[in-house]
């Protein structure tokens, strides 16, 4: 893993996406660069073969799954990055990714004491989740004073 502007990245996925098409890679081990290459060689066709995004470590006795990219994972980066566009720290990301998994509906007030940020933050936060469609706010009437926005997330 590579960690590139706090986030933690992963190479196969990066490459991926800028082919635009399947990549494989194979790691291997070994006592001398000849028996590291061989088996490099044999995680790279294991990879092929599988043809999914897993990565293989061979060396002499044995073989290592390094990373394994499922469905869950590459949501999260995917929210990630979109998140990262909007400039929103990676703390703050991966708390709001918690709350989308939760499917939890937020007020303005409670994700400023979530977040621990001020209301004024948290709603410039909210406003611009929902220009950018990652957001949908309901109005609730309360019986007195301004009406309430509830947001749901919809990354």
């Amino acid at each position: 893993m590579l960690y590139e502007d706090f986030i933690n990245s992963n190479i196969a996925l990066n490459l991926k996406k800028k082919f635009r098409n399947n990549f494989f890679s194979g790691w291997g081990k070994g006592n001398n660069i000849n028996e590291a290459r061989h088996n490099a060689e044999k995680s790279y066709i294991k990879n092929k073969e599988t043809n999914t995004e897993v990565i293989y470590l061979v060396s002499n006795n044995s073989e290592t799954i390094l990373s394994e990219i499922n469905a869950k994972k590459k949501k999260n980066i995917e929210i990630i990055e979109k998140l990262k566009k909007l400039n929103i720290t990676k703390q703050n990301s991966e708390k709001l990714i918690e709350l989308f998994k939760n499917q939890e509906k937020v007020s303005c007030a409670n994700l400023a004491n979530y977040l621990n940020i001020s209301e004024r933050t948290a709603n410039r936060l909210l406003l611009k989740l929902e220009e950018n469609n990652l957001a949908i706010s309901n109005l609730i009437k309360i019986n007195r004073g301004r009406p309430k926005k509830i947001y749901t997330f919809s990354f």
